[in-house]
């Protein structure tokens, strides 16, 4: 019966394959269908065409989704209609999380967020606050996943949403799972699909089964886990979700491991790998390579082991790689399981030689007592005895060249385990030094601090620079000119090297700009610096594949002779302080980048006379989370700390606002760089 066993599996798998090519070339039909209906659609009607475009794509194909969701975007906010708009930034969210760049899905999603609170769209803030969580999930952060994703129910009730309900639910099970509490997991999908069966979500019930099924695995209960698995092949559409179906086969090849059925599991392996390559993410034929490496270890096949663990090294680097223009993460590869076969083959191969050892000398021993016996008895005996000897002698021999074999073929994997240990510490610290490197270009980008005493009408000023990581995405620039003194404070997107890469670009087209200039206005430098921005970063060229990220900035001109100061901002607003109030010049609503609407940069002229001390930031300040229900301190509470401090001089208030920043995210998080320049003029 064991010898069946792999053939059934083997006809699983050619059914489903089979099932798969047919099924596959019917949705392409329909969604070159829908592509090419586009033509004759204006409206609303379009606007609903380009969404369920975008949703068909989500998973097979989400790079070539993102124009077809950028057109909805623009559609969505020209017709006004805000429950398109917010679903359309909500799925933006979901390519780019499916594409593994969980920073701008993360801003997609709270953009999503923005537009359903400010329009009251109440059923797309539920989606919203379980995309949220959902992304926090992917970052490996379950307790704040929780937190969003209990929103996101409370808001499901509300409003009878039972899909919603029913997603929430599911993802709280994943969070649960995450911290490695299987029983809640189990409790909160079983909720799941007591919901989608009672109303008849019957799509969504084969992802429900398979997290039931991981939970099970997880505490150990395979004959559940094989269930729920097999609940989930009979439920799925694998030709149109690759990542399910992969996903789902990796997991059928960790449970026959686990089960020590390892021909099953070599099956599954091969099929999530080959589903992987052709249809699903770079994560999932990582996963698969991962697997199937195992697989091939618990086999003894080390070197077919070593080649699947050599594709998921290849794997590995190829996400690093593009994960150096999102932010810069450690490279982590180990061969532990493999490691451990090797050590516990090569226990077992001692314990094997010992027990010939004890076996030789017991029969050394026997045979001289019959020899001794057969002298004593007859010469024909010890003939016999004597032939028999020489037998397991050559037996010996035999199992002794055995063994040689194999400590030589463990010898060899020890060193390729070596080599592969090597190159990864080299790596690191390569990384590592450039980490230092960019570390050291970036703060030279930012002007010293003597520069602003120099200054006559500076009286006193501070700094606070805090980057998320070594690096940030957060830059200041400052100098003096002929006739006026430029100070620019900017937000470029994203953090470490990537932001600051995109901040030494900013500076020197700033430089450029401002050393043309003899009097500048600051609205005509902002548009001057969007342009470049643009033009560097070939935004808009529909030959490449463009950057579109953008620059947050507030830029002030300081003309001493004239006693004038000239603002203009880029979604970064000025605080004036004078006389024990304070008042705010807000910058546009656009970025000074790429933005999906532009507006025209305005400028305010204020006298010297009408400032006694002014702030420029970014939103790291505003952003941070704390406090008893991890709430952020918004403009609200930043405006009411800097009116508190007043009465405190230039160095007294940097003091503070840190104490501030450390008591606020002491039970909470820093989310993004900060970055908060202060000046008292000396009128």
């Amino acid at each position: 019966m064991s010898k069946q066993k792999p053939v059934t599996m083997r006809r699983l798998i050619v059914v489903l394959s089979i099932l798969l090519v047919t099924s596959v070339l019917s949705f392409a039909k329909d969604l070159d269908s829908l592509i090419n209906s586009l033509d004759n659609l204006q409206g609303k009607k379009r606007l609903e065409t380009l969404l369920e475009i975008t949703w068909n794509l989500r998973n097979n194909r989400p790079d070539s989704a993102i124009k077809y969701c950028q057109e909805a975007i623009i559609l969505a906010d020209s017709l006004r209609d805000y429950e398109e708009l917010a679903k359309a930034y909500s799925f933006m969210g979901v390519l780019y999380r499916n594409l593994g760049y969980y920073s701008i899905a993360f801003s997609y999603y709270k953009q999503g967020m923005k537009e359903a609170e400010k329009h009251g769209v109440i059923s797309q803030l539920g989606y919203s606050y379980n995309n949220i969580g959902n992304i926090y999930l992917y970052q490996k952060l379950p307790d704040l996943a929780i937190y969003y994703l209990h929103k996101a129910d409370s808001v499901a009730s509300i409003n009878n949403n039972y899909d919603l309900k029913a997603y929430a639910l599911q993802n709280i099970g994943r969070a649960f799972l995450m911290k490695n509490e299987p029983d809640s997991t189990i409790k909160y999908l079983r909720q799941t699909i007591r919901i989608r069966k009672k109303y008849k979500i019957f799509k969504k019930l084969p992802v429900s089964y398979k997290y039931l099924a991981d939970a099970y695995k997880a505490k150990g209960d395979y004959i559940n886990a094989l269930k729920y698995y097999r609940q989930t092949a009979v439920t799925a559409d694998f030709t149109v979700d690759y990542d399910l179906y992969s996903d789902y086969l990796y997991n059928m090849a960790d449970l026959y491991l686990k089960l020590k059925r390892l021909d099953s599991a070599l099956i599954f392996a091969k099929k999530s790998l080959d589903i992987a390559r052709n249809h699903s993410t770079q994560y999932r034929e990582l996963q698969a390579y991962t697997i199937l490496s195992d697989v091939y270890a618990a086999k003894g096949d080390f070197h077919n082991a070593y080649l699947a663990s050599q594709g998921a090294l290849r794997i590995k680097n190829k996400l690093f790689n593009d994960e150096v223009l999102k932010s810069i993460k450690s490279i982590q590869f180990t061969e532990e399981a493999a490691k451990k076969e090797a050590e516990i083959s090569l226990l077992r191969t001692n314990l094997e030689l010992e027990e010939f050892k004890n076996r030789r000398n017991t029969l050394i021993i026997l045979l001289g007592l019959l020899v001794l016996l057969a002298v004593m008895v007859l010469l024909n005996i010890i003939y016999r005895k004597n032939k028999q000897v020489r037998k397991y002698v050559q037996k010996l021999k035999e199992h002794n060249m055995i063994i040689q074999e194999k400590n030589e073929e463990l010898a060899t994997h020890a060193r390729l385990l070596t080599r592969i240990n090597d190159k990864l510490t080299q790596r690191d610290r390569v990384i590592k030094e450039s980490i230092g490197y960019a570390r050291r270009i970036a703060s030279s980008i930012m002007a010293p601090e003597y520069l602003f005493i120099e200054c006559s009408f500076i009286k006193d000023h501070f700094i606070i620079n805090r980057p998320l990581e070594e690096i940030g995405g957060d830059f200041y620039y400052f100098n003096r000119f002929e006739k006026f003194v430029a100070l620019v404070v900017a937000d470029a997107t994203g953090h470490g090297i990537p932001g600051a890469f995109l901040s030494i670009i900013s500076v020197t087209i700033f430089k450029d700009i401002l050393f043309n200039e003899d009097e500048p206005d600051a609205a005509e430098v902002l548009e001057e610096f969007r342009r470049n921005i643009k033009i560097f970063l070939r935004q808009g060229d529909k030959e490449i594949t463009a950057l579109y990220d953008s620059v947050d900035v507030a830029l002030v001109l300081f003309f001493p002779q004239k006693k004038i100061i000239r603002f203009s901002g880029a979604r970064r607003p000025l605080y004036i302080v004078s006389a024990g109030e304070l008042k705010e010049i807000k910058g546009i609503r656009a970025t000074a980048g790429y933005s999906m609407r532009e507006f025209k940069f305005e400028s305010h002229t204020l006298s010297f006379e009408q400032v006694d001390r002014l702030y420029l930031f970014t939103d790291g300040i505003t952003d941070i989370l704390g406090g008893e229900g991890q709430e952020r301190l918004g403009s609200y509470g930043w405006k009411k700390l800097l009116l508190e401090i007043q009465d405190y001089t230039m160095s007294g208030q940097k003091s503070t606002i840190e104490q501030a920043i450390e008591r606020w995210t002491e039970k909470g998080r820093q989310p993004d760089d900060i970055l908060i320049i202060g000046i008292e003029l000396d009128k």
